[in-house]
């Protein structure tokens, strides 16, 4: 089967969440046998010689290239329907994106990848204000032109298709579900690596940000203050501004920014359980990261992550920062306990590999 791939190659540099979905999707798909896999990319991104430029990952990958930039090229896709791809990519017997992006094809059949739906939620704390309504107007233009184009539209939980079919009356039969996966470096972290933080923690990824409920965070900060316990929160990724400075008023909350992927696995397996509070994913990948690493994980009963960790997650009230930091301190004070949970989430992780997301995404092209 020839394959072509549009990639957003911007995604790959320091990737986190879809930019992991990119690089492992298309690296698993290349090591197929009958896979004959290639990357559509802007010339822009390119040397001139036929080589990726180096700030990007993927560069082991055959590609071929367009000569507008990517956004040029998008817009021209989205407005216009034009250029038609067939003329870049040559023999290929399916078109895909790992990202949204709706692309013009004279007869290639696409199947494209919807990651999340929260751009046109209605009911959370963001959505109804002027700027988030516009953007929700070009998110249902852009994943609506997705539905009409594609052969088939993959996606990452049960819970995203549902939303998909419901804000978008999409076919349910169109839409196949292939997940997201957990790299080995999670599954054998490497416990003897210096961590930039002293331990107890509990770990907190993705950052402080409205989406990832950052006051949840430091209301469970402040819980554990008072309760006069040594554990502190742990906070890694880009927080905004108005984040960091509330944070600064948390002694026990650590913003660490950006962490190598050399050292989040085992920050993940030091910890005392990773929290994860959001208020909406698509998917939640750090949450089985975690188990896979070896943590407990306490996560809100939002959007995908109950159906993402199943009876292996403690999922708990994000607005009881009580019961979290009661959690969180008795989690600590039982190993029993903590080890039990342990044990469950790695034998659930195991469901997530991107050999088994490979394998559905390949059944979604016959």
């Amino acid at each position: 089967m020839h394959v072509s791939s549009f990639v957003h190659l911007h995604r790959t540099r320091t990737p986190t969440g879809v930019g992991v979905h990119i690089i492992e999707m298309l690296r698993e798909l290349a090591s197929r046998d009958g896979v004959d896999l290639q990357m559509l990319v802007s010339r822009e991104q390119t040397d001139g010689h036929g080589n990726v430029l180096p700030e990007f990952s993927l560069g082991e990958l055959p590609l071929v290239t367009y000569p507008m930039s990517r956004r040029i090229a998008e817009g021209c896709w989205r407005y216009l329907n034009w250029p038609a791809v067939d003329r870049y990519v040559g023999k290929t017997d399916v078109l895909y994106s790992p990202t949204e992006v709706a692309i013009s094809t004279r007869s290639i059949p696409q199947v494209l990848t919807i990651h999340d739906m929260y751009l046109m939620e209605t009911d959370l704390p963001w959505s109804n204000t002027p700027e988030s309504r516009k953007i929700a107007a070009r998110w249902e233009k852009l994943t609506r032109l997705m539905v009409d184009r594609a052969s088939r539209i993959v996606t990452v939980s049960n819970f995203t298709k549902r939303r998909i079919v419901e804000l978008l009356g999409a076919d349910p039969d169109q839409i196949h579900v292939i997940g997201n996966g957990v790299g080995k470096a999670y599954f054998e972290p490497n416990l003897n690596v210096v961590l930039p933080v002293s331990e107890p923690y509990v770990l907190v990824v993705g950052g402080l940000t409205q989406r990832k409920n950052g006051d949840a965070v430091f209301a469970v900060a402040q819980t554990l203050e008072q309760m006069d316990s040594q554990i502190k929160i742990v906070v890694a990724g880009k927080s905004p501004t108005e984040y960091v400075n509330e944070a600064k008023a948390h002694p026990n909350i650590e913003l660490l920014g950006y962490v190598d992927d050399a050292i989040l696995p085992a920050m993940m397996a030091r910890s005392v359980a990773l929290m994860f509070l959001s208020r909406y994913e698509g998917f939640g990948m750090p949450a089985v990261e975690a188990m896979a690493a070896g943590a407990p994980v306490i996560v809100s009963p939002y959007a995908s992550l109950p159906e993402i960790v199943g009876a292996a997650g403690l999922i708990m009230d994000p607005t009881d920062e009580h019961a979290i930091a009661t959690q969180i301190v008795s989690l600590a004070r039982t190993p029993g306990s903590r080890d039990q949970l342990i044990a469950k989430g790695k034998q659930w992780a195991q469901r997530y590999t991107w050999a088994h997301c490979v394998d559905r995404l390949l059944a979604a092209m016959h």
